[in-house]
């Protein structure tokens, strides 16, 4: 079977080649460095602080295999407006926005922008020339039945040359001025980018698809939740819509499980992927797990040919049991006491990980174990729990962990956790792989160790391994 690739379909870089050619500029978009600040000014946003060091090509690849990623699909950054200005002023920045995203080096590819005074579908065939994995367009230049005429030759070129189209949110008239600054940060965010993605799907779905049902199309940001309109839609005329159309895409950036799992609902999990807005946004791995179907490198329905599957290295793991202990609605409803064996819940799963809540009382004990192939993340949220490692002819080493403590394991280990302490303990067990076997570990009364294979809803309970510690 081809082998999977974990791809983020969302991130952006502020190149140096971009830096440069947008501070020789006058008016908007423009960069300016004073007091050792880079600070960007666009119309119709707030400024924007930029870490140039953050932005490095060396940083980024950092960052890419901190996240977990084969590959970072870099888009220029439509809200500021470089592709709706004349085309020769467009056309010099994207083309900087290419040339440093192609100094990034391996692990990243580009979304090709092209400029909408004048589109044309040779500007198309330039851009996959020049590698990009498809084209990108901001939310305005397809919304409404005009905008969807002028690019029509473009959006059947990209579709003839079996390309996928990113649609992010932008505007193609921008006012001005710059955003108040008595505008909270996140108000653009929530109000002007949410519209204009709705604008964008709801406008393709219900005028672009019959012209072109071939083209494939990511949406940003779950095109701002318009799916789940698709109701209020029927209820004031819209015309019928297919919410299950096999090439249409939406990426998860800045939405969590409650939205995500929404969405999947409506228009199929298969049809979600994977984006993060690195680094407008700081990714959430559990968010990234929930987003990213297990699509493979050459399956058609995939937009890029290349599926967003993700194995979360340790720190990931731990991110994400802390994130989960953070969300008590996901497991406050479970938490219980029986003094008889563990009260334990799965409040969460996918094909990338999954999580119980696990409530303790005292001397109970998992006895020593493994987790087969999948690496584990533990995190305490109420009272105390012991966890020792197997070391045979040596004892264990173990140690103890209270409310607020996390600890993490590979999959090669050999551990047991216990109640430790007074009252009822409270925990979170994440794995990934999905924990899906385990192994228990006793001693027979000939000496020999063995391991036993258990499913997943097997309980774990002691069984005698001193002889060995």
């Amino acid at each position: 079977m081809p082998a999977a690739l974990c791809v983020d379909l969302h991130q952006h870089v502020w190149t140096t080649s971009l830096l440069t050619a947008l501070q020789r500029r006058d008016r908007f978009p423009y960069v300016r460095r004073t007091d050792g600040l880079t600070v960007l000014h666009s119309a119709g946003e707030q400024p924007y602080l930029i870490d140039p060091a953050g932005e490095s090509p060396s940083r980024r690849a950092d960052l890419l295999e901190h996240d977990g990623l084969d590959l970072a699909l870099v888009a220029i950054s439509h809200p500021i407006g470089i592709e709706c200005l004349p085309r020769d002023e467009a056309d010099p920045l994207i083309a900087a926005h290419l040339e440093g995203v192609a100094r990034l080096g391996p692990g990243f590819g580009a979304w090709g922008a092209m400029a909408l005074d004048g589109p044309e579908t040779a500007d198309v065939d330039e851009l996959l020339a020049r590698g990009c994995v498809g084209v990108s367009l901001p939310a305005c230049a397809v919304t409404g039945a005009e905008a969807l005429d002028v690019m029509g030759p473009v959006l059947e070129r990209v579709a003839e040359r079996g390309a996928p189209l990113f649609i992010h949110p932008g505007r193609c008239s921008a006012p001005g001025a710059e955003a108040s600054l008595g505008e909270p940060l996140w108000w653009g965010a929530l109000t002007d980018y949410v519209a204009q993605m709705n604008s964008a799907w709801l406008s393709f779905v219900a005028l672009g698809r019959r012209a072109h049902p071939d083209l494939t199309v990511v949406f940003a940001m779950l095109a701002g939740g318009a799916p789940l309109l698709s109701e209020r839609l029927e209820a004031r005329g819209g015309p019928p819509i297919d919410l299950r159309d096999s090439r249409l895409f939406y990426e998860s950036s800045s939405y969590g499980p409650t939205a995500v799992e929404a969405m999947a609902r409506r228009v199929g999990p298969e049809q979600l992927v994977y984006g993060s807005d690195r680094p407008v946004i700081e990714p959430f791995p559990h968010r990234a797990r929930l987003a990213a179907p297990a699509q493979r490198r050459g399956d058609p329905q995939s937009p890029i040919g290349a599926g967003a599957r993700m194995s979360l290295s340790s720190e990931q793991l731990e991110q994400f049991v802390l994130r989960l202990t953070g969300t008590p609605e996901l497991w406050r409803d479970h938490v219980a006491t029986d003094c008889d064996a563990r009260v334990y819940a799965l409040i969460w799963e996918d094909e990338h990980v999954n999580a119980w809540v696990i409530c303790w009382s005292e001397d109970q004990d998992t006895g020593y174990h493994d987790h087969d192939h999948s690496a584990a993340a533990i995190s305490v949220i109420e009272g105390h729990v012991l966890e020792e490692r197997l070391c045979l002819g040596g004892g264990s080493h173990g140690a103890l962990h209270g409310p607020g403590d996390t600890v993490t394991l590979p999959p090669t280990a050999i551990h047991r956790v216990l109640h430790a302490g007074e009252g009822t303990a409270v925990s979170i067990h994440a794995y990934s792989p999905p924990l899906t076997r385990t192994g228990a570990y006793r001693v027979t009364d000939d000496g020999r160790l063995e391991r036993e294979a258990l499913g997943v809803e097997s309980e774990l309970r002691a069984q005698a391994v001193s002889a060995l510690t």
